[in-house]
């Protein structure tokens, strides 16, 4: 993902995912996070985003709004990270 993503928020996504996917599965940029992840309802949550949001020194009311035709892959979550501010 490096092409797409900033090395911090690759690196955010990966520790992040591979928590809930280890042993079993790599995430890969194209994943759907609601239908190729086998992450449990329980599991994915909200919390990342704020995470990320902590981690970079921002308020997560500046995390824009999920593009409208973006779909829901790994590679669009880190670009969506991506749209907020850098600090």
């Amino acid at each position: 993902m490096g092409s797409d993503v900033s090395r911090s928020t690759a690196e955010f996504l990966w520790e992040t995912m591979i928590v809930y996917l280890e042993p079993k599965l790599t995430p890969h940029p194209d994943d759907d996070l609601n239908s190729d992840l086998p992450i449990a309802d329980e599991d994915w949550s909200l919390d990342w985003p704020i995470e990320f949001a902590k981690r970079n020194g921002f308020h997560k009311s500046n995390l824009a709004e999920w593009p409208e035709n973006w779909e829901p892959t790994v590679r669009n979550f880190g670009r969506w990270l991506d749209l907020a501010p850098v600090v």
